[in-house]
């Protein structure tokens, strides 16, 4: 199986706009990641997909003690390795639901703006009442400069 992660065209463009030092676990520039229905697979569209509005209705259903919107993501933080690596990382994110089913999840700015996807590769079912995303190591936001 393998599960992608991507960043959006326009989400790349308003994470750097924002100074993604400011971003955090509260306040106008939390992120949270809300979990998408198979429906999302044919609306995906990286490069003009811009705001959160245009794809909430392909949520999964809150009939599985899913909660609009989806959750925070806690535990944010950023540091940069010299002047060439950018890292933004954040703890794992745990749903409790029950019988979910996802095959997609969104990454959301102040509740407004996409920042990334991440495709599951096929539909995903949540285990013991738990739906869990484990962020790679190398950290959610990744930008390294090359020259």
């Amino acid at each position: 199986m393998a599960v992608t992660h991507s960043m959006y065209a326009a989400g790349l463009k308003n994470v750097i706009q924002s100074n993604l030092s400011k971003i955090d676990s509260s306040g106008d520039q939390q992120l949270t990641l809300s979990l998408m229905s198979s429906a999302y697979i044919d609306n995906v569209v990286i490069a003009t997909d811009e705001y959160w509005a245009g794809i909430s209705a392909d949520q999964i259903s809150t009939g599985t003690h899913y909660t609009p919107g989806g959750v925070t993501i806690d535990g944010i933080s950023s540091t940069t390795t010299g002047n060439a690596t950018l890292l933004l990382s954040s703890t794992d994110v745990v749903f409790c639901t029950s019988g979910s089913i996802a095959a997609w999840a969104g990454v959301v700015r102040a509740t407004s703006y996409l920042v990334s996807f991440i495709d599951f590769d096929g539909e995903q079912e949540s285990v013991d009442g738990t739906f869990r995303v484990n962020w790679n190591s190398s950290g959610l936001i990744r930008f390294t400069v090359t020259t």
